[in-house]
């Protein structure tokens, strides 16, 4: 065969294969909703590990939140959100109920990681008998929780609102960008408070010396691909965007201030508040709760909102029973990260128990909700 008719034939495969590609590339795009002219590299922008996995959205008082109406499998996990991307209770999507329970917080109320009915509002929802709202959203701090439920409660008129904290999260208000994006914040000075960094502006590409990343990064069929088989090596040099703004103590001293607005949201709605607090596996191996946790519980009990600190409760667990602790956690990462099945339905049912007076009744209970082992 002439050389020439090995080049012809060569060139038509390589031009056939780049037509299929692109195909390919333009009809996954379009299938998730990706601009098809989007140029960034999707390894490397913040955001886009979330956006290719089509479960966080971009808001612009938020940072960003789960999707309306959308199933699927969220690092590990079946997710199904509804109305205002809220996740619902099973993997069914059903109508999003006015006068329920409302529940806010970040992936430990979301419930990272498990099916939809595995989260504790899923299984508070299933003890108490009551609907309840699960609008967790993973990587919040206690000021985008405020926000949304400053938003969700005109909306959905809920009977009670529970604040779900994370021992971390509540650092989490003295940054301008974390994790996923940029995030609102507030400004506090002299006992006033400034909400600002809104609209909340998009995360920018940082790059890397990577040259396949840099290159392959691109194309969104391969990013996928790569997400699917290979996703450690391929998010490696991957860069959270984190940008601090103020110290830890100024973080405690916003979520002091967010009381406040949770005070005035129930005064104005008629509406019961609990704020419960939560922590990680490792903070268990110390002898106290972990600052600044009751700090930040004894903001809101001075303001006579009720409280339940799962604390007491499961550092029993950890120092009684080491294996039934263990099964409370899932493994992530070689290590127990957040709440199981099991551990979320502990949670149900503290909340159940200790949070009754308030869950069951309209009217806000002006006092200390003590939680029992």
């Amino acid at each position: 065969m002439a050389i020439a008719e090995i080049a012809r034939k060569a060139l038509l495969t390589a031009v056939s294969s780049l037509a299929a590609f692109l195909v390919l590339e333009i009809g996954l795009r379009l299938w998730h909703g990706v601009k098809v002219l989007e140029t960034s590299n999707f390894v490397l922008v913040p955001t886009d590990i979330f956006r290719a996995n089509r479960w966080e959205v971009y808001d612009p008082l938020l940072g960003w939140r789960l999707p309306d109406y959308q199933a699927g499998i969220y690092f590990g996990g079946t997710i199904t959100t509804g109305e205002v991307g809220v996740r619902m209770n099973s993997d069914t999507v059903a109508e999003v109920p006015r006068g329920a329970i409302l529940a806010v917080g970040d992936s430990f109320t979301m419930g990272f990681g498990v099916a939809d009915a595995d989260s504790w509002p899923a299984r508070l929802e299933s003890l108490l008998g009551r609907p309840v709202v699960n609008a967790g959203v993973a990587g919040w701090g206690v000021d985008q929780m405020v926000l949304r439920a400053e938003f969700l409660v005109p909306v959905l008129r809920p009977r009670a609102l529970v604040v779900g904290i994370f021992e971390l999260g509540v650092l989490r208000n003295a940054y301008e960008a974390f994790g996923p994006g940029y995030k609102p914040y507030f400004h506090v000075e002299n006992g006033q408070a400034e909400l600002r960094g809104t609209p909340v502006p998009l995360a920018q590409p940082e790059y890397t010396d990577d040259v396949f990343r840099s290159f392959f990064g691109h194309s969104f069929v391969v990013h996928r691909l790569m997400l699917r088989w290979r996703r450690d090596e391929w998010l490696k040099e991957r860069r959270p965007l984190f940008k601090q703004l103020y110290d830890d103590e100024k973080g405690l001293e916003i979520t002091c201030y967010l009381m406040d607005r949770l005070v005035r949201l129930q005064d104005q709605h008629d509406l019961g508040i609990l704020v419960l607090m939560q922590y990680s596996a490792d903070a268990f191996t110390q002898d106290a709760p972990p600052w600044p946790s009751q700090e930040v519980l004894t903001c809101a009990e001075e303001r006579g909102l009720a409280t339940v600190d799962s604390w007491s409760l499961i550092k029993k667990i950890a120092d009684s029973d080491p294996k039934r602790f263990k099964r409370l956690w899932r493994q992530e990462n070689r290590s127990l990260g957040h709440l199981s099945p099991q551990g979320n339905q502990l949670v149900a049912a503290l909340l159940r128990d200790a949070g009754r007076p308030l869950l069951g009744v309209l009217k806000p209970v002006k006092e200390h909700v003590i939680s029992q082992p």
